[in-house]
């Protein structure tokens, strides 16, 4: 980043993202109780960090995340019941699954036709790391 410039590089933009997930995974330590960020996590990958991986030429790291973001989904597809956390900083929080929008598709759903479908991903659609992590986000809401 040059001085006065407000806007961070993408690489930087990418560190950033990478350390809010590290905070809320301290925060979140318990796997289990981390899953109720995964939504959001997922959204950020496919949002931002995939496409600030292709910005700066990294397929691979681009793949690692839409990989991640497959994961996420599918942690996300599983909450579906009223949870108590039990990571120390948030023991006893009581996480409620709700659609918080009008939009009623699955987050796998509006992943694929919202994000995914954008054109910044065409560059990694005929990988077959690209096409084995679609399928298992499609499988979530197609199935």
């Amino acid at each position: 980043m040059q001085s006065g410039d407000p806007a961070l590089a993408p690489g930087d933009k990418i560190g950033f993202l990478d350390l809010c997930e590290n905070i809320v995974r301290m925060i979140y330590s318990d796997e289990t109780d981390f899953r109720i960020w995964c939504g959001e996590f997922a959204r950020i990958c496919l949002e931002m960090k995939i496409p600030l991986c292709l910005e700066l030429g990294d397929t691979q790291a681009a793949l690692q995340t839409f990989e991640r973001a497959a994961k996420y989904l599918q942690l996300d597809s599983e909450l579906t019941e009223p949870y108590v956390c039990v990571s120390p900083l948030v023991a006893g929080d009581r996480f409620e699954p709700l659609c918080d929008t009008a939009d009623t598709r699955p987050l796998a759903q509006t992943a694929v036709e919202d994000y995914i479908s954008r054109p910044c991903y065409d560059v990694l659609r005929d990988d077959i790391r690209f096409i084995e992590a679609l399928r298992s986000i499609e499988s979530i809401y197609k199935a």
